[in-house]
């Protein structure tokens, strides 16, 4: 490839990587009841608090806190039943207002914190906002290039023993594929090791100190970044030892400790039902793996041996891998619904976006493996003098689309998968307490023969979650394509703060906000697009205390 390929590849690489890395990350765990609630007056102090998500969840801190921000109630030790956590206090509360806060270690290891108030035996004090939030976004990019590059190095290393164990490659290309399975494993050991040094720092909201701190380290021994660690580590060891010694048992063990690594973290992984996640994810990784790694070889093949020699290997390759890319793309469709649950949320959420991405570019690579099937390898077949350059270029390209791809699936750890936004929604239509439930604003405003219900809870400085339900002029569910809210507090001269929802389907938008840190009449304008070329705007006040 020439220098000047070469410099506009890595230019193309690094700027899909941004976008990929771009810092939209949400929480993929969700608080889905407190008890007590957010801003709720008891009457008599709580033997223990609970706190409840919709996956399973491990905590870093639960604490009560009195005004002064001292922790009380002589907390027990902490006890976990299902998807609840629950905090024993083992001194009764006097009468007062207390703040609950806490972080845990979502299942697919992003951390997820806030606090809240409640209050004994009188209303909520004025001051006690509630507070949210989810991963540190200092971790976003250093989390997403490490994944980037754990997944293809796994990918690599599991791949080439596959490749190695149900393919006859010509003796002179054999060693290559060796040497690039054992140099994948070492960066996968490395990478595995960083993995938990960066996602420990994450969890503890640390600077860049904490990658070496025992406060991080310990918390991402204490998450799936351990587990997930404890299995590829000895599975890369292995695989890299089998490489060189030729040890076939050694390869595939390595191979399926490789990529049990990958089932035991993340949220494709460990959805429900986990049976069929996990089993799914390991047939699009085993699938993915074998794509990826053969391309070197390939490459090798076509360009070093006899034209009609490498197109032995080709059929030979492309016959296991019609079984194989098959199990790829049905696994993928049945990750997908899962993650996805409807097909508006492909275009409505960010997490459906980042898949369109990827499986436009899955679409760009089926045709140019189609091309390489139908035109080139019988064209090496033929004995044809330049179908070995041509076949050598063809995969190149490939292989810069499967590099993509897996940048692709990395970003799909970033955002809330719609899953997770559709159990909170279905939780707010029962009626259950919600993250921040208590005070707050609900109101409709009308514009252009649309309704737009506004509701906006704690209402307190600090965070805040803002839920928009649009309707028709006859109070039908509206679906649209996309939704925004513009922040404006005109005293305090604050303007130009826009959020971007998460869209739940069929009239839903999700919000949440951090930026209200002022008290005030706060101008809030919703712009909903009907369709890409027609938009409504609504206006309305809401007050925040």
């Amino acid at each position: 490839m020439k220098p000047r390929s070469v410099g506009m590849l890595v230019a193309l690489l690094g700027a899909l990587l941004g976008v990929f890395a771009a810092p939209r990350v949400a929480a993929h765990a969700v608080l889905m009841k407190a008890n007590p609630a957010a801003n709720q007056q008891l009457d008599a102090a709580p033997k223990e608090l609970e706190l409840t998500f919709n996956e399973n969840v491990g905590p870093v801190f639960f604490k009560v806190l009195d005004r002064a921000g001292k922790e009380t109630g002589k907390p027990g030790e902490l006890r976990i039943d299902g998807n609840s956590v629950f905090l024993p206090l083992g001194e009764s509360l006097a009468n007062g207002t207390y703040i609950v806060t806490y972080r845990v270690i979502s299942a697919d290891t992003h951390p997820v914190g806030g606090s809240f108030a409640f209050a004994i035996g009188e209303p909520v004090a004025g001051g006690a906002e509630a507070a949210s939030g989810g991963a540190a976004s200092a971790w976003v990019l250093p989390t997403y290039l490490n994944r980037v590059v754990l997944y293809a190095s796994v990918l690599l290393a599991a791949g080439s023993a596959l490749l190695l164990l149900v393919m006859s490659w010509p003796a002179a290309v054999e060693p290559g594929l060796r040497r690039q399975g054992r140099i994948a494993a070492i960066v996968a050991i490395v990478s595995f090791v960083v993995s938990m040094a960066v996602g420990g720092a994450d969890i503890v909201a640390g600077g860049p100190g904490a990658l070496f701190s025992g406060e991080a380290w310990s918390a991402a021994m204490k998450s799936t970044l351990s587990v997930s660690a404890a299995i590829g580590i000895p599975g890369a060891l292995l695989a890299a030892w089998a490489f060189g010694a030729k040890a076939e048992w050694a390869l595939w063990t390595g191979f399926a400790l490789l990529v049990a690594s990958f089932l035991v973290t993340g949220h494709a992984a460990t959805a429900v039902p986990v049976w069929l996640a996990a089993t799914n994810v390991g047939l699009h990784l085993a699938g993915g793996a074998f794509w990826f790694a053969a391309f070197a070889p390939l490459v090798a093949t076509s360009r070093g041996g006899a034209p009609g020699d490498a197109a032995k290997v080709m059929d030979q390759f492309s016959s296991r891998a019609l079984w194989l890319v098959g199990a790829v793309l049905l696994s993928g469709v049945i990750i997908s619904w899962i993650q996805v649950r409807s097909p508006a949320n492909l275009t409505t959420t960010d997490y459906g976006q980042r898949l369109l991405v990827k499986l436009g570019l899955v679409v760009a690579i089926l045709a140019i493996a189609a091309y390489n099937k139908t035109t080139l390898t019988p064209a090496l077949a033929r004995s044809d003098a330049a179908a070995g350059a041509k076949m050598a270029r063809s995969i190149r390209i490939e292989s810069v689309v499967m590099l993509l791809i897996v940048a692709a699936a990395a970003s799909l750890t970033l955002p809330t998968p719609p899953r997770a936004l559709g159990e909170q929604a279905a939780m707010a239509a029962g009626g259950g307490a919600m993250v921040q439930g208590g005070e707050g604003y609900e109101g409709t405003w009308t514009t252009e023969g649309y309704a737009v219900e506004v509701e906006v809870t704690p209402g307190r400085t600090g965070e805040n979650m803002v839920m928009l339900r649009f309707k028709d002029a006859a109070g039908a569910p509206v679906t649209m394509q996309k939704a925004q809210i513009d922040l404006a507090l005109p005293e305090a001269q604050i303007e130009g703060v826009t959020l971007e929802g998460e869209a739940m389907p069929p009239d839903m938008f999700h919000f949440m906000s951090s930026e209200m840190i002022i008290p005030g009449e706060w101008t809030f304008t919703v712009n909903a697009f009907v369709s890409d070329f027609d938009k409504v705007s609504f206006e309305g006040k809401v007050a925040i205390k």
